[in-house]
């Protein structure tokens, strides 16, 4: 069985919450659809799947999706998210070990 990652731990990293009111959906699931995200740059976001507790890094070119990579370990999504959003250049630790050039 594949592990995912929580929802504390992707809100941790700053990850946003959506709602998304969809009556069809409050029908079927008993709850209001929402969104869970982090926007790293214009073309770069993460998405996290409250079903699956997986995170899709996606990178798109005007909202046409041009790749996906599907994370389950935390340790690799929150070297990703600080790949992206620590501004100290060669301090990058991560699930590998501490990389320095």
């Amino acid at each position: 069985m594949i592990q995912g990652i929580n929802y504390g731990d992707v809100m941790t990293l700053g990850f946003k919450r959506i709602n998304e009111e969809d009556s069809v959906f409050y029908d079927q699931n008993g709850y209001d659809w929402f969104r869970t995200e982090l926007k790293v740059s214009k073309t770069i976001y993460f998405d996290w799947d409250s079903e699956t507790h997986m995170v899709c890094m996606i990178r798109h070119i005007k909202g046409d999706i041009k790749n996906r990579l599907y994370i389950n370990d935390l340790e690799i999504l929150r070297t990703l998210v600080l790949f992206f959003t620590e501004n100290e250049p060669d301090s990058l630790t991560g699930f590998w070990g501490e990389l320095k050039f």
